[in-house]
């Protein structure tokens, strides 16, 4: 049976010399990517500042667990509530944040969560969702406030 060929040890230690050069410049273009990209861009999630608004409003109550379609209606409530300017806000907030998406309540309630938050109104967002239910004992299993 003949014998496959063998590389001499000079010739592969300088190929995978080579492929190492190549690996370092490639992560390294890869990290100055992400470092350039990343630089002054931090991106804060509006989600978050709500979820620590309601949790210092009614910590007891566990309204993180509203399911989409109750926190829409919540922040449908809370809307009626606003003056017109502030309406307009969340709902161009709204239609920007839900460009090109096809259906789905977490997508306008982002949207007006941001506006909400940009505006100042989470203080008054988390007391009016507090308002709204008297707590959650499960994920989307809510009862509302009587």
């Amino acid at each position: 049976m003949p014998q496959p060929p063998t590389v001499p040890a000079a010739a592969w230690r300088r190929s995978w010399r080579g492929g190492r050069k190549d690996l370092a410049a490639a992560l390294l273009v890869v990290a100055a990517c992400a470092a350039i990209a990343g630089r002054g861009h931090a991106v804060r999630d509006p989600s978050r500042d709500y979820r620590a608004a309601i949790a210092r409003r009614c910590p007891d109550r566990h309204l993180d667990r509203l399911s989409p379609a109750d926190l829409r209606d919540a922040l449908d409530d809370f809307e009626t509530r606003l003056s017109p300017a502030l309406r307009a806000r969340l709902s161009r907030a709204r239609v920007a944040q839900c460009r090109g998406v096809i259906a789905g309540a977490n997508c306008d309630n982002v949207g007006d969560i941001a506006a909400a938050g940009q505006a100042g109104l989470l203080p008054r967002l988390a007391a009016s969702v507090c308002g709204a239910f008297a707590g959650c004992s499960g994920q989307s299993d809510c009862t509302a406030a009587r």
